[in-house]
């Protein structure tokens, strides 16, 4: 091993690369490229976690148009009672039925899930702030992908109100 460092053979392509800006507010057309089956961890950042061995699927996205086109986007869908609500958009976006209450089965298989269309929504909440304080954007709702282009950036945040009369 030298001692003045590590000897790469560094690409044209590895070379470019440089920081991306974080993807906007606003609503994406995705197509989700990939999903795995994971296991919520025995010990979280606060100590033992109340939810561990419970399933979620952590889900990838890959924007199909606009200025973002090509990006990735994740998240978590919890299979797991009293947290449900991201599985269940992401099942009925897909054209599945969901039961009003009641045993319901999450398909687990990847052909069901990789290859489809979805709008995928990204928003702010006021509880979920970043570590300057600002409001944290992130994916925040799914919907049936019906046609469209993707909306994001300055122009998908709505306009502000008319203080003329």
């Amino acid at each position: 091993m030298d001692t003045d460092g590590i000897r790469v053979n560094m690409t044209e392509q590895e070379a470019k690369s440089q920081d991306r800006e974080p993807l906007p507010a606003g609503k994406y057309h995705y197509v989700i490229t990939d999903m795995d089956i994971m296991f919520v961890k025995e010990m979280g950042a606060d100590g033992p976690n109340k939810n561990a061995g419970k399933p979620y699927i952590n889900f990838e996205f890959t924007v199909q148009d606009g200025k973002y086109a090509e990006r990735k986007d994740w998240t978590n869908a919890m299979c797991f009672d009293g947290a449900l609500y991201t599985i269940s958009q992401i099942l009925k976006a897909l054209g599945m039925e969901i039961p009003a209450s009641g045993s319901f089965k999450i398909p687990s298989d990847r052909t069901f899930y990789i290859g489809k269309h979805i709008w995928g929504r990204r928003g702010t909440s006021k509880n979920d702030k970043n570590d300057d304080g600002s409001l944290r954007i992130q994916l925040r709702g799914f919907s049936k992908y019906d046609g469209g282009t993707s909306t994001a950036g300055p122009a998908a945040s709505k306009p502000a109100a008319s203080v003329l009369p």
